[in-house]
């Protein structure tokens, strides 16, 4: 403490200990994938729940003939998300891929592997 006649001397030495938590887990389990044709409206992208998770990241890419595109990412609370694709009712088939990882306070998960799907 510190006060007009100066300084007190030093407390006593105390230790303590913080304990970090943990990262959440890494998404597994995703569907559709594997290639696998759907006509699902909308498709339903879903995954396990992963231990530790208070949200997630789904990164989405679409195929636009040539290159892999990025077409969005979404972060639900919930291990899914309803994807709704801009094409439906054209006639134009795509194919997509799509990744996922969990998020905590302490930071991500490191991402899934990708899951492709036609649609």
């Amino acid at each position: 403490a510190w006060n007009g006649a100066g300084p007190s001397s030093w407390s006593s030495d105390a230790c303590f200990r913080y304990t970090l938590g943990q990262l959440p887990a890494t998404p597994g389990g995703l569907t559709p994938s594997g290639g696998i044709r759907t006509s699902a409206y909308p498709v339903k992208l879903d995954f396990g729940d992963a231990a530790r998770a208070t949200q997630y990241e789904i990164y989405v890419q679409v195929w636009n003939g040539s290159a892999w595109q990025y077409y969005g990412t979404f972060r639900p609370t919930v291990s899914y998300y309803n994807l709704y694709s801009p094409w439906r009712g054209t006639g134009v088939v795509k194919a997509w891929r799509w990744k996922v990882r969990a998020w905590n306070g302490w930071g991500s998960s490191s991402w899934s592997n990708w899951a492709e799907f036609v649609n």
